[in-house]
């Protein structure tokens, strides 16, 4: 039964890429408005976006390995905001630790937030970041999979370390701390934080890893996101 879902999966996985790819469609530029750099204090960057979040105020969410990548790193330190050629100072105002998410303190009430989706279906997606340079790029592709995916039985419990992995003592394995959407969308270093869009310029997620031998991005999914938006 397993099998017949995952033979079921994949196809209907081709056929949503296929159909997208036949439908014309220019994504517009505007959204990129809401894209930030962030610069940590020891001079690593990466991508943030504004938002809304539950009490209506704007926030610039990233993510936590952008905004507090080392131990002490959190609510209260210092990190950067660049918008164009300036760099602003300002502050963490929280993080999910469990789900890769920080929350910064908004620096320009004119920037637009974004609008988050309903819900999180399959289907072409775009992404505006800082991927590799300083200048924001544009990169799209489709969701591939939705799914917490279980790493191989002989990665090593010595070598199951970092912020998105935990060594699972009953499984005796190596699985994921959450569950991620995989794209086909590219992304690299400095791209995580990057709103991920779907077609109707809606966010279904943020970057905050890629796969090495393809480039490929994955993504925290919608739901965890509006979770930490609504607690604030």
């Amino acid at each position: 039964m397993i099998e017949l879902l995952v033979v079921l999966n994949l196809i209907l996985t081709g056929w949503v890429i296929a159909l997208e790819k036949r439908i014309p469609f220019k994504f517009p530029k505007r959204h990129s408005r809401s894209v930030v750099h962030v610069v940590h204090t020891d001079g690593s960057r990466g991508t943030g976006f504004v938002a809304t979040a539950g009490s209506g105020k704007k926030v610039i969410i990233t993510n936590k390995h952008v905004c507090a990548p080392y131990e002490g790193d959190g609510i209260g330190a210092k990190i950067y905001i660049g918008i164009g050629n300036t760099r602003i100072a300002t502050t963490i105002l929280d993080v999910y630790r469990t789900h890769d998410l920080c929350m910064i303190e908004m620096v320009d009430r004119n920037i637009p937030a974004v609008v988050l989706a309903k819900h999180l279906r399959f289907g072409r997606v775009f992404t505006y970041g800082f991927p590799w340079k300083t200048t924001l790029s544009f990169h799209h592709g489709s969701i591939t999979q939705m799914r917490s995916a279980n790493l191989p039985n002989g990665l090593l419990n010595t070598e199951c370390f970092g912020i998105f992995y935990k060594w699972d003592h009953v499984k005796n394995r190596c699985v994921d701390v959450y569950p991620t959407v995989y794209t086909t969308a590219i992304t690299g270093p400095g791209g995580s934080g990057s709103p991920v869009w779907n077609r109707h310029g809606e966010v279904v997620g943020v970057i905050n890893l890629h796969i090495i031998e393809t480039l490929h991005a994955g993504f925290v999914p919608l739901s965890f996101l509006q979770h930490f938006l609504e607690q604030h």
